[in-house]
């Protein structure tokens, strides 16, 4: 049986500590959002996931990078939504192009961004994981430079 659920997520630059979130238009308003769909049969959410980047962007990621960072059920969807992120060391090509849906964001710009609640509920908790990650690194390479020093 196919059980349905929604995979979103955005690409982050490590460099730039920016992200990248769709721009949605519409003649009576502006919203920003992350990159996301529901699954295809047979799909993980890292698997969705990298196919919308696929079909969105053209751009190929390893589903290897492709970081889960929490679940829940999304009541307006009526599915369970895996919200996960990209850590991009270089941005490729295709997402520096000239597109007027898809914008490069610090975490503190979005927090000016119309936005629906979840959606920025959703960056916080990815924001908050990647701090947490970072903070990880520079506690290993310091005890690694400690070592080295001694």
């Amino acid at each position: 049986m196919h059980k349905s659920f929604y995979a979103s997520g955005i690409l982050y630059d490590i460099n730039s500590q920016q992200i990248l979130l769709h721009q949605v238009i519409t003649p009576f308003s502006k919203s920003c959002d992350m990159l996301g769909g529901e699954n295809e049969e047979g799909e993980e959410p890292q698997i969705t996931l990298q196919r919308i980047i696929k079909d969105t962007l053209n751009i190929k990621i390893d589903e290897k990078e492709i970081i889960p960072v929490y679940d829940y059920f999304d009541d307006a969807l009526n599915l369970v939504h895996y919200v996960l992120y990209v850590e991009l060391k270089k941005i490729p090509e295709q997402a520096l192009l000239n597109n007027n849906s898809m914008t490069w964001f610090t975490f503190k710009q979005t927090l000016k961004l119309p936005i629906n609640k979840q959606t920025k509920q959703d960056l916080i908790v990815i924001q908050r994981v990647i701090n947490a990650e970072e903070r990880k690194l520079e506690v290993h390479t310091k005890e690694d430079t400690d070592s080295i020093n001694q």
